[in-house]
């Protein structure tokens, strides 16, 4: 997988579990401001951008249902399992200097994060990783319990 497409990953993700929160924070009007300019940035279309947050949509408590009518591909359950447990600001100072550091790319940072969701699909082991996604009726399902 190209690295941009490793870096689209990760913003993804961050947009996905923060949803409008994560918009406003990185300074954007809106959802397709967000797109457009972050497409940009890692030189991927708008719509791949969106498409990718949609994908981790049926993993996160949003308003959006996402993709939940399909398996995650095993890249995006690398992410979530490398990111999940980092805090929102954590995760912020990552999507930052992926979208606003020109040098970051070439950083040792870079290699380090990126090398989280290498293509090396499971890891040293050959078992398959599973995430069991929070299906369209999840969240009623949540607040019943």
């Amino acid at each position: 997988m190209e690295l941009n497409n490793k870096l689209a990953l990760i913003v993804a993700y961050y947009l996905s579990k923060f949803d409008a929160k994560s918009i406003r924070k990185l300074g954007f009007k809106n959802a397709t401001n967000a797109f457009n300019s972050i497409g940009t940035s890692l030189s991927i279309k708008a719509n791949t951008i969106k498409n990718l947050r949609d994908e981790f949509d049926s993993v996160h408590d949003n308003p959006r249902q996402g993709w939940y009518q399909r398996p995650l591909r095993p890249s995006r359950v690398k992410v979530i399992e490398a990111f999940q447990n980092l805090s929102e600001d954590e995760l912020y100072e990552i999507v930052i200097e992926i979208i606003h550091n020109v040098k970051f790319k070439d950083s040792d940072e870079c290699s380090e994060i990126t090398g989280l969701i290498s293509d090396d699909r499971y890891g040293n082991s050959a078992r398959k990783k599973e995430l069991i996604l929070r299906g369209p009726t999840g969240k009623k399902a949540e607040g019943i319990l």
